[in-house]
C-alpha cells in the first residue's frame, strides 16, 4: 500500500488484516527489527531497572536480517535503495 504521511495505510492494513487476514508487512518494523539485531541496546549498568511491568518481545536470531542491518545502516541519513528495501521485504517473507 502507498500512501504519503498520515494518509491512513496502517489503519487501512490493519482492516484488512481484521477483516480479510492479509498479512501486514511493514518496512519500518522490518528495518528497525534488522537494525536491532545488528547493533543490540547496550544497557547501562548505573541505570536503575524499571520496576513497572513491561512486556517485552524477543528477538529472534537471524544472521540475514542481522546483515541486512549492517546493510541498511550504511543509509543513515539517505534514502534507502528500493533494491535494499525488497530485499528486507525478502528476508522477512522467507
Amino acid at each position: 500500500m502507498i500512501g504519503g504521511k498520515f494518509s491512513g495505510r496502517r489503519t487501512t492494513a490493519k482492516f484488512l488484516n481484521q477483516k480479510y487476514g492479509l498479512e501486514i508487512i511493514d518496512i519500518e518494523a522490518i528495518i528497525k527489527e534488522a537494525l536491532k539485531l545488528a547493533f543490540p541496546p547496550v544497557e547501562d549498568p548505573k541505570k536503575k531497572k524499571d520496576t513497572k511491568k513491561v512486556i517485552e518481545v524477543p528477538i529472534i536470531e537471524n544472521p540475514e536480517l542481522k546483515e541486512y542491518g549492517l546493510e541498511i545502516n550504511e543509509y543513515k541519513d539517505q534514502v534507502i535503495p528500493d533494491e535494499l528495501l525488497l530485499k528486507g521485504i525478502l528476508i522477512k517473507l522467507n
